[in-house]
């Protein structure tokens, strides 16, 4: 098995990077309290993205982002929304994560299976 090049490990590390910054965009145009509208930092939904990615990664569908979204919505901000009122959120997180997905699986392939992420890849 042949470990993925630096080269390799860093386009993963930029895929990750543009993947956040992706699922922060489309958080951050629900705002749901109109933080960004009036001038908060753009990373103001960071934390809610992080833990938006912490979950997603069983998502099977446009519909499971959405469900997780408002799940982290919810606990992290107190706001209730049906989640079929975020599928368009859902869709632009959805899209973004199969983005990530394959580069991280062309990685993978040329590494032949490894991940790069652990000891043995």
């Amino acid at each position: 098995m042949t470990r993925p090049t630096r080269a390799e490990r860093q386009r993963l590390r930029d895929a990750y990077r543009e993947y956040r910054m992706e699922v922060l965009a489309a958080i951050s145009a629900v705002d749901p309290y109109g933080l960004i509208a009036g001038d908060a930092p753009a990373d103001e939904f960071g934390i809610e993205a992080d833990a938006v990615l912490s979950r997603i990664g069983s998502a099977g569908a446009v519909g499971d982002c959405a469900a997780v979204i408002a799940a982290v919505l919810s606990e992290w901000l107190g706001w209730e929304a049906v989640p079929g009122e975020l599928e368009p959120c859902g869709a632009r997180v959805w899209a973004a994560r199969e983005r990530f997905l394959a580069t991280h699986q062309r990685t993978a392939d040329h590494g032949q299976g490894g991940d790069p992420g652990s000891a043995g890849g």
